[in-house]
């Protein structure tokens, strides 16, 4: 398999919980589970900065069609919500993509092959104190997180760009100043900002797609 990254899952069948850590001790976070969170099926790292996904197998897949059972839907949000808690991870990941295990870019930790159901995870969880509220789901959907921060970025510098063209006819190096500012000015809004890294590769996607 020679792409970096994979869908988490089929699009109408969630049977993986994703969670994305940046920081470089995600590792140690995901494995440090007593009387915390459970274990992860997988951990997934990246070995230069330490990064990670890390995904949970389900016993029985929840259906994600209007066939599907609504209840157990919102209480797999809430597992995937507490799992993000428990290790600290990142609150924009759209858990749509995670890293091709078997990409030898990436360092690949299989921890164990046993399913769980949601009550199990739930039953770890909610002792814990990470298992969000009543009133999560609601605030969910008032400040919903439908793109990850990369998308929400692109999109956002992508239109600016297309605007302030106009100004930098001839000064390539003035227009390019001009998106990397934009990029570090909405990148400065998100709770948690995205690394200098992945703020140079917004800017080369933005100048590309306009090219």
């Amino acid at each position: 398999m020679t792409r970096q990254h994979v869908e988490l899952h089929p699009k109408h069948v969630w049977g993986l919980i994703g969670v994305d850590v940046d920081h470089p001790d995600a590792v140690l976070r995901m494995v440090s589970t007593v009387d915390n969170h459970p274990p992860p099926n997988v951990i997934i790292e990246n070995p230069v900065n330490g990064h990670a996904h890390a995904a949970w197998a389900i016993t029985t897949p929840i259906k994600i069609t209007n066939y599907g059972s609504r209840r157990s839907v919102r209480y797999g949000l809430s597992i995937e919500e507490a799992l993000r808690r428990a290790v600290g991870g990142d609150p924009h990941y759209p858990a749509r993509l995670i890293k091709n295990p078997f990409h030898p870019r990436w360092m690949t930790h299989f921890i164990h092959a046993n399913t769980s159901t949601l009550d199990r995870l739930g039953g770890i969880l909610t002792p814990a104190g990470h298992m969000p509220g009543r009133g999560w789901h609601n605030q969910r959907r008032r400040t919903p997180v439908g793109h990850s921060r990369n998308e929400t970025l692109f999109h956002g510098v992508r239109h600016f760009a297309y605007r302030e063209m106009r100004h930098h006819w001839g000064d390539v190096d003035g227009y390019r100043a001009a998106i990397a500012r934009e990029v570090a000015i909405r990148n400065a809004d998100f709770g948690i900002p995205l690394g200098a890294t992945e703020n140079t590769s917004v800017c080369s996607v933005v100048r590309r797609t306009l090219h």
